[in-house]
């Protein structure tokens, strides 16, 4: 029979120092990705991992079902934000473009490293069809590759 000491070994060893809330977010972001992907526009072409940009010379991977799965997808976190500003979710293209018009890579900020060992960086940017407001698009650099991981309004700046 197991002790309660044993379970709490088996519990340690299967969340390998995540906490519960941190595997929940990752199962929810591999089921927006793969719902996304099957409802991907035309002019976005999803390869899992993401999608190089090339902007001004500077490049970065934009996992194109961060539109389709998270900014634009009805009950996520950030969904209103774009929203309000005009996105549509019938529209993800221009808030794909968007986004990558504004990318600059001498603008980033570096914002300390991650859970995962990465670096972090984040650009303040405007973004809006309708009205435009405040943003903050969050990066992290992976093997190598810098990666949109977040894109957000700046909190208080209503």
């Amino acid at each position: 029979m197991e002790t309660d000491e044993d379970v709490q070994a088996d519990i340690d060893r299967m969340l390998d120092g995540r906490s519960i809330e941190d595997i929940e977010r990752e199962l929810d972001r591999q089921i927006a990705e793969k719902e996304a992907e099957e409802n991907l526009p035309k002019q976005l072409t999803s390869t899992n991992n993401g999608v190089i940009i090339h902007n001004e010379s500077e490049d970065f991977i934009f996992d194109d079902s961060k539109i389709t799965g998270y900014m634009l997808c009805p009950g996520k976190e950030h969904y209103e934000e774009f929203v309000d500003v005009g996105y549509s979710k019938d529209d993800p293209q221009k808030l794909y473009d968007d986004i990558v018009s504004t990318f600059k890579k001498d603008e980033l900020i570096y914002d300390g490293v991650n859970n995962g060992g990465n670096d972090r960086y984040y650009q303040k940017i405007t973004l809006g069809v309708t009205k435009e407001k405040p943003f903050i698009a969050g990066y992290e650099m992976k093997n190598g590759n810098l990666r949109l991981v977040t894109c957000h309004r700046v909190k208080g700046d209503d």
